[in-house]
């Protein structure tokens, strides 16, 4: 790392080796005695005031440092289980001994196989075994009761109070710390479900977190409520989700909140340029048709309530109003000041595209290096 980025390590600092060792401060003894590459990384990315902060302040490559510590950290890893298939047993797999039965016996003609188990996050096994689990939930509960979608905000009063302490207010300068803050959050909502704060005390959770695009975690989670609601009313599915804009006379934290975190768009006929457009029609099926009161369509999907109000909102020369509401729970919202999408899923048939949703993985990319012909 000195040698690749000299411009964070000026003086050429030793970096990580295998021989750093743990030093305890509670005085117990550890059964490892030498750090690893992960909580070497970890403890040079802290924020300490007292010291020279030149790695978390320089911006975009602090961004590549992160990507490149990252790598070295699973590259360490996947060097660990390459050596160590006899620990891991890797010859009890399947693929294994199908091979050894039909005689394939040459490793010349079958090749090395490397197994990754289903403790490495990530592997096909890992997945698989993360799929075989929700829907055992499903087959042993039933369908689930909400599908809740929560991402972060880089605007949370935790971040900005961090960055002012050293001069900074872009949050995106230190992604280390959106994460951190997300699973903190997103830790004490799990807990807020698990004493029924908001909904129903839960018999079951499924979660997994995931990364948008421009870098933001958000997670997806599943929850079976306590109680009978296989066959929901109008009015328990309203005592739980709005899709309406609050009254701003009334309540103007809760329309601002909404205002600022639940409107979609605008897109349609306003904006066709929005990103969520394609061939001229919104993909997330804004805007919504007005729907007097919360019902059931015949395929099995919630429609929420959405009445004509008169109340909108503004987004440059735009008027939004309900049609642009995403479901939400104004408790949450409230709370944690972030997008929190709340939809009912009790009555879908689309449980296992659910289930696959949360559990399909990192994203991928495929491309194809071929030869121009000449000119």
């Amino acid at each position: 790392m000195t040698l690749q980025y000299p411009i964070l390590f000026p003086y050429g600092q030793i970096g990580f080796n295998e021989n750093i060792p743990v030093i305890n401060t509670d005085g117990e003894p550890r059964k490892r005695g030498y750090i690893t590459k992960r909580e070497y990384f970890a403890h040079q990315i802290q924020t300490r005031l007292a010291e020279g902060m030149v790695i978390v302040r320089s911006k975009r490559l602090f961004h590549q440092y992160i990507v490149d510590a990252f790598t070295c950290i699973e590259q360490e890893r996947l060097r660990w289980f390459r050596l160590n298939q006899k620990k891991i047993r890797a010859e009890l797999y399947n693929n294994i001994q199908d091979a050894v039965m039909k005689g394939d016996t040459d490793a010349k003609t079958i090749g090395k196989r490397v197994i990754l188990p289903s403790s490495y996050t990530g592997s096909p096994r890992y997945m698989a075994e993360k799929y075989h689990d929700a829907m055992a939930i499903c087959r042993w509960h039933g369908n689930p009761d909400l599908f809740i979608t929560i991402t972060t905000n880089p605007k949370w009063e935790e971040l900005s109070d961090h960055l002012k302490l050293y001069g900074t207010d872009d949050p995106n300068d230190r992604p280390d710390l959106e994460s951190r803050v997300f699973k903190m959050k997103l830790d004490e909502l799990m807990s807020d479900f698990n004493k029924g704060i908001f909904f129903p005390r839960p018999k079951a959770v499924v979660y997994t977190i995931e990364f948008q695009k421009r870098g933001l975690p958000h997670a997806h989670i599943l929850l079976w409520l306590e109680g009978d609601f296989r066959n929901p009313t109008a009015a328990d599915i309203d005592n739980i989700i709005s899709a309406e804009l609050p009254d701003k006379e009334k309540d103007p934290e809760a329309f601002g909140l909404v205002e600022q975190h639940m409107m979609h768009g605008p897109c349609g006929k306003d904006r066709l340029s929005s990103p969520c457009m394609d061939n001229g029609v919104c993909t997330k099926k804004f805007p919504r048709s007005y729907v007097p009161h919360t019902q059931v369509n015949e395929s099995g999907y919630i429609l929420y309530k959405r009445r004509q109000t008169g109340q909108f909102v503004s987004k440059g020369n735009i008027k939004l109003d309900n049609q642009f509401v995403v479901p939400h729970n104004l408790q949450i919202l409230k709370k944690y000041k972030a997008h929190v999408n709340v939809e009912w899923c009790n009555k879908s048939s689309a449980i296992k595209y659910l289930f696959k949703y949360i559990t399909k993985g990192v994203d991928r990319a495929t491309f194809k290096v071929q030869k121009t012909p000449e000119q």
